[in-house]
């Protein structure tokens, strides 16, 4: 469910931020809720990668690429 909420406030605040190029350095700030934590509290490779993800809906939305 995080995740949901996470790509929400990523397509809100998104068109509030600078326009990129495709090819620009995009950076994309995320904090490590406990939910996103495993049993000895380190973040697993599925959530990371999921969070990367997320961080290139950013760079879609802010270059353009989103609406073509």
């Amino acid at each position: 469910m995080s995740l949901i909420i996470r790509l929400l406030f990523l397509l809100f605040t998104s068109r509030r931020r600078t326009r990129l190029q495709v090819l620009d350095t995009c950076v994309t700030p995320f904090r490590v809720w406990f939910n996103d934590l495993d049993v000895l509290f380190h973040m697993n490779n599925g959530r990371y990668f999921t969070i990367l993800d997320l961080a290139r809906v950013d760079l879609m939305m802010r270059s353009g690429l989103w609406r073509q």
